[in-house]
């Protein structure tokens, strides 16, 4: 029954708790995770993968990555 099945532990020591994809390793050894640099890079290296909505999403991500700016403004892929 559900009520006896056992709760995770929110501090497990198994490996397999979280495992970073392949490219988030090989990035992070270029740049730090909490960085600009890395974030574009991980955006621009999954870029080919994503469907055209989340590749306007990921335009607007990056140029207010690069410029500082607000998410989306002055980016209209749309018309």
């Amino acid at each position: 029954m559900f009520w006896n099945k056992k709760k995770p532990s929110l501090h497990t020591s198994s490996t397999d708790f979280y495992k970073k994809p392949d490219d988030v390793r090989r990035l992070e050894r270029e740049a730090p995770i909490a960085s600009v640099q890395f974030s574009i890079a991980l955006l621009k290296s999954r870029y080919p993968d994503m469907d055209i909505i989340t590749q306007i999403r990921a335009d607007k991500t990056l140029h207010a990555l690069k410029t500082g700016g607000l998410y989306g403004k002055g980016q209209n892929r749309m018309g």
